[in-house]
């Protein structure tokens, strides 16, 4: 059997950079923004960090939403310099495509002319970095917050790139979130303790069943002591009545 599909999606979902959208502004405009919360998860699933992201606010909006790969921190040139630092601190990080390209389709904006296009095209050299200079990016991803900050996720995205072989997976409002990456400790409740838990009925002149809490024993276990007990409280309905 082949299991690399299954692989794959674990990876997805396991070794994720996770942005969700809080709002936007300027909806269906060229200067639309995006702003949410971007979540550093490790490869074991656990929450690194949270952050507050800018996305567009610029000429051509916000990137469309999908899985992207982040590669590793390229040194800003003398141009990018404001725009990309806060306070001392000033990096980016390249987004590529699903495939590895440097180009992101995006049919909304592939008619607007660009410094290094006139003619307009896909969407290119999108990066993750400071939100520095004016508030708002031309699509790139900028992080928002103090020197501190910028410092924090700087370093820890390194360290996550460094130790998934060189890139790191970017879940951008796709459906991802931190509590879908970290792993269940809790068995999955019983059927039986479903149904009472959703819709409990209580007949006339029998006491309740109480709620009984998810159980760590083994299911052959917590199946078998379930059993017991509905026997015992059957009993106890049926003592008195004559049967």
């Amino acid at each position: 059997m082949d299991f690399s599909n299954l692989v794959n999606c674990y990876k997805l979902i396991r070794e994720n950079i996770i942005a969700s959208t809080n709002s936007i502004s300027n909806q269906e405009r060229p200067n639309a923004m995006k702003q949410g919360t971007l979540q550093l998860v490790s490869p074991d699933g656990k929450l690194l960090g949270t952050y507050q992201f800018r996305n567009g606010g610029g000429g051509r909006g916000y990137i469309p939403a999908g899985n992207y790969v982040v590669g590793p921190e390229e040194p800003l040139t003398n141009d990018e310099r404001r725009a990309m630092t806060v306070g001392r601190s000033g990096w980016k990080f390249r987004i590529f495509n699903a495939s590895g390209g440097r180009e992101i389709a995006d049919p909304r904006v592939e008619h607007i002319p660009t410094s290094s296009n006139p003619q307009g095209g896909p969407r290119d050299g999108i990066l993750i970095h400071p939100d520095g200079g004016n508030v708002g990016t031309n699509g790139c991803i900028g992080i928002v917050g103090d020197e501190r900050t910028q410092e924090d996720f700087r370093n820890k995205l390194n360290t996550l790139i460094q130790q998934s072989g060189g890139k790191y997976t970017l879940n951008f409002d796709s459906g991802g979130s931190a509590k879908q990456a970290e792993p269940s400790t809790q068995p999955p409740a019983s059927p039986e303790a479903a149904t009472t838990t959703s819709k409990p009925q209580v007949a006339q002149n029998v006491e309740p069943k109480a709620v009984q809490p998810v159980s760590t024993q083994s299911p052959q276990t917590s199946n078998k002591i379930n059993t017991y007990k509905q026997f015992v409280q059957t009993r106890k309905q049926l003592s008195g009545r004559g049967y």
